[in-house]
């Protein structure tokens, strides 16, 4: 006979085999590693874009203050955005941090060291409302009790679409490391019109545009 705590053992265990994605999910790994490929690429070849300023190696030291001292800004920001506008703001930085990579790698002048002072705000701010709005989506499909598993999930994906994409900007940024930021660039567009779309199809949140 089988006792009452092993079948509860055997029945977590059973549950713990059947966790699976939500529908809906897959866009959140296309969000997550494009934020963290942009701040890669930011941290790897601004000294790139210094360069073809023509200004000392040694304005990367002001450059790194700046935005950090600008990323500061974020939590402030953050608090005055209502929960229910999270998802319209994701998709709105988004389309921020696409415009202002394609910024960085058009220009060589005063405007692009503007943008490299400040691209980290909007980068920082999509990070935390993309966190919320996965805990939600978690929340919502009533896979809190399991928000470790999933979130690991999450996490290992997101680090597989992160080497494969590392991997092609490295091919195509190979001989000139500026037209890394146009691919970043790319990357964040398609990730905000998939992000658009899949809202309007599927209405994942409870947050409306």
């Amino acid at each position: 006979l089988t006792l009452p705590k092993e079948q509860e053992t055997a029945r977590k265990e059973e549950q713990k085999v059947n966790i699976h994605l939500p529908n809906g999910s897959w866009p959140f790994f296309l969000i997550l590693s494009a934020i963290s490929m942009s701040y890669l690429i930011f941290n790897f070849f601004s000294a790139v874009k210094v360069e073809r300023m023509g200004l000392p190696y040694e304005a990367m030291t002001w450059i790194i203050l700046g935005y950090s001292a600008v990323e500061l800004l974020a939590p402030a920001i953050i608090k005055r955005i209502w929960a229910a506008a999270y998802f319209k703001a994701m998709v709105l930085l988004l389309a921020l941090c696409a415009v202002s990579f394609c910024g960085i790698f058009l220009l060589d002048s005063l405007w692009c060291s503007i943008l490299l002072l400040t691209i980290t705000l909007p980068l920082s701010i999509l990070s935390v409302l993309t966190d919320e709005l996965l805990n939600e989506h978690v929340d919502h499909h009533g896979l809190e009790k399991h928000r470790a598993t999933v979130l690991s999930i999450f996490s290992m994906s997101r680090s597989i679409l992160e080497i494969v994409f590392l991997a092609l900007s490295a091919m195509i940024a190979e001989g000139e490391g500026n037209i890394a930021f146009a691919f970043i660039a790319a990357y964040l567009g398609i990730a905000f019109l998939i992000t658009l779309l899949w809202k309007k199809l599927e209405g994942t949140f409870r947050n409306t545009l």
